[in-house]
């Protein structure tokens, strides 16, 4: 990272293109580490549990991501923009996203689980459903990650995304040697949720402040689910492009389809992070 300082001076940047250039730097090497290592790891555990298995464990994930597509509710891209221009305080941008994030995941918590008992007879699947469902709420603290992005400082997010994907690997590679069951994969995989949100809370901690200063506010909650209610309809129609398939096929055909199915999209997920880090690392600079 030192060298940023002497390339930038060698090609005369501005600040604003330095800015730019770190924070892609930074972006990228984080989506790189994690798809290179979700990508070998999947392989791997994909190779110890099998089709069938691990057909079921991606049908897992992928049904949960489904329903926290709407409990995200749009919310992260209008907190970024409002971060990087409202005249709030970062308190209570953050504090009433935060709230409004918990309170939409326990609601689709909540139907996630419902939604898979009363559609599907097997019972392992939905007590597999309700462990990954925790991730949902979890997923509250990335309140935390839109902030760091929205000052267009990366950095602090993506160490503490490198710190979870090292750690989350030394997990699955230690559940693989014990020969753990499926069971244990789902909640290694759950606990990655925890892992990250650890990191995100001390990051903040260690470079903005104390999340006790966080605030809610009533009439700002309203207006950031007006605002991002159009956001949801477009965010949920692009996931549910990415995921719907893999949950299709474990109703329609069988977990193992959706086990040979989810090792062949790994490597297609590669090859879709480039013009979605250049949008988060650019808008902020934009307002």
């Amino acid at each position: 990272m030192n060298l940023f300082p002497h390339i930038a001076r060698r090609l005369q940047l501005s600040d604003t293109k330095q800015t730019i250039v770190r924070n892609l730097f930074w972006a990228v090497l984080g989506k790189v580490v994690q798809l290179l290592s979700g990508l070998v790891v999947g392989i791997i555990v994909a190779r110890y549990l099998g089709p069938e298995r691990y057909g079921l464990m991606n049908y897992v994930i992928s049904y949960v991501f489904l329903f926290q597509t709407f409990a995200i509710f749009g919310l992260d891209q209008i907190e970024v923009r409002e971060e990087a221009r409202s005249e709030y305080t970062r308190q209570t941008i953050i504090g009433t996203a935060f709230s409004l994030k918990v309170l939409l995941s326990l609601i689709f918590m909540t139907l996630v689980v419902l939604t898979s008992w009363l559609t599907d007879a097997d019972g392992y699947t939905t007590l597999l459903v309700a462990i990954y469902s925790l991730t949902i709420v979890l997923n509250s603290f990335s309140v935390i990650r839109n902030y760091f992005f929205a000052i267009v400082q990366n950095e602090y997010v993506v160490k503490s995304e490198i710190a979870r994907t090292i750690f989350g690997i030394i997990i699955k590679l230690l559940l693989l040697a014990i020969h753990a069951n499926l069971t244990w994969f789902i909640i290694a995989y759950a606990f990655d949720g925890v892992l990250l949100s650890t990191g995100y809370l001390v990051a903040y901690r260690a470079k903005v402040g104390s999340v006790r200063e966080w605030t809610f506010s009533a009439p700002y909650a309203r207006f950031l689910l007006k605002e991002s209610f159009p956001l949801l309809l477009t965010s949920a129609a692009v996931i549910i492009y990415q995921r719907i398939d893999q949950v299709l096929i474990g109703q329609i055909i069988d977990k193992e389809a959706v086990g040979f199915f989810s090792v062949a999209s790994r490597f297609v997920e590669v090859l879709l992070f480039i013009p979605m880090m250049l949008s988060q690392t650019i808008t902020p600079l934009l307002g």
